[in-house]
């Protein structure tokens, strides 16, 4: 049996229940959405939150609300969807790249201190793959040159510095609840914020938004289902890896990549289907799953610290100075992760690069610039299976396999 290369968080029978809800469940009740805004705010430990339906449609306001001059620069993550990238530059404002530092795949503190530019007004710092960066160091560098902080922590829920959870440092914080990540309530953008002034003029803009749409809403249900069927491991062996096999023969980097390669191209205006209210059936899904999310980290750590110790600690990166890592994804450096690939899959383990874009690369976008590291990341990170449902024999297995690669790959 090969072990699947990931699993979403919900069971099956979970994402067969909110297809149902999605289909005939009350879409608009304010009660509930407001329960769940403020079960999360008090979760991350801020004032404030405000539901939206995708992180980059909740980037969008709050960028918007800083009224920032035209040609204002933000800095950016050189790894994110590239929506994140349309958002800024629909507002007129410029991507500022700052290259990765490898063992806590966020900014290069020191790069970053290089910079030296009064038209930055915003940072937006993401912290990749459930790894913790140095979130101290760059709230000083913030503070120091006057720069708005915001943190985009999909990847990164529950993650801390200390005791501090990451998408408290910000001066405001999105959180992507999208159908593999740890909170997963079928797609929704959660912002966070101390600051009243900013949630209050947030809030209205929430208030305008148009109605929840079920079809979108079904449309997602569907695709959580179909991701929990094809990553289920009986059916995963019987399916999903020959279609998998199939698709690698006439593109392989789309099959390699975690959920497929994305469209690159730049959008002319942000789509009317980001406006859509969210939902109370989503806000009903996060509340049923939230108290879930901190034992399945437990799993997801006790796993990654075990291939961490088994297979070495430098083929991992393992963030900053006191942080508690969620390893949301593990990523295994290699110079090689095809080659890397193609060895586990031998030895009846699946492994995937990530489906972010490296936005710092893309031509046809303002600030577009080479950047090592994070070409190396993008490149030959190789996630390898690293999941809450793993049993103490897939795991042994799995670091098994890497470490059998690992010798194959050094003769």
């Amino acid at each position: 049996m090969i072990i699947p290369r990931g699993r979403i968080s919900h069971s099956l029978a979970q994402s067969v229940k909110y297809t149902l809800w999605s289909l005939f469940s009350t879409l608009g009740d304010k009660i509930k959405i407001k329960q769940f805004e403020d079960t999360f705010s008090h979760y991350i430990g801020t004032k404030f939150c405000i539901a939206f339906p995708h992180a980059r449609t909740a980037l969008y306001f709050l960028l918007k609300e800083m009224n920032l001059p035209k040609g204002s620069k933000i800095i950016m993550p050189a790894m994110t969807i590239k929506f994140i990238l349309d958002v800024v530059v629909s507002l007129d404002l410029d991507p500022v790249y700052v290259d990765y530092d490898m063992e806590t795949y966020s900014f290069d503190i020191s790069k970053l201190r290089e910079i030296k530019d009064n038209d930055i007004k915003v940072m937006l710092v993401t912290p990749i793959f459930g790894v913790v960066p140095p979130m101290l160091e760059i709230k000083d560098f913030c503070i120091e040159n006057d720069i708005f902080l915001i943190e985009d922590f999909s990847q990164c829920l529950n993650g801390k510095i200390l005791d501090q959870k990451i998408g408290s440092f910000g001066n405001a914080s999105i959180y992507s609840a999208s159908s593999i990540k740890t909170l997963d309530t079928l797609g929704g953008g959660i912002l966070v914020t101390d600051k009243k002034d900013l949630y209050i003029n947030l809030r209205k803009e929430q208030e305008k938004m148009s109605p929840p749409r079920r079809f979108l809403l079904f449309k997602r249900a569907i695709i959580n289902l179909i991701r929990n069927f094809a990553t289920n491991p009986l059916l995963f062996n019987l399916f999903t890896i020959h279609i998998i096999r199939i698709l690698s023969l006439k593109n392989k980097e789309n099959t390699l990549r975690q959920t497929g390669t994305r469209d690159k191209s730049r959008l002319k205006e942000l789509p009317k289907e980001w406006f859509f209210s969210y939902s109370s059936v989503q806000a009903k899904i996060a509340l049923e799953n939230i108290d879930n999310v901190i034992n399945n980290d437990k799993k997801r750590k006790e796993c990654a610290e075990y291939y961490i110790n088994k297979i070495g600690s430098r083929y991992f990166s393992q963030g900053a100075k006191d942080a508690t890592n969620v390893y949301w994804q593990l990523p295994m450096k290699t110079n090689n992760s095809k080659i890397l690939h193609d060895s586990l899959r031998s030895q009846a383990v699946d492994s995937a690069l990530t489906s972010l874009q490296l936005i710092s690369s893309l031509n046809n976008y303002p600030g577009h610039k080479l950047l090592p590291n994070a070409e190396r990341i993008f490149n030959n990170g190789l996630f390898i299976p690293c999941y809450a449902q793993l049993t103490k024999s897939d795991i042994n297995k799995v670091s098994k396999a890497c470490i059998n690669s690992i010798k194959i790959l050094s003769n």
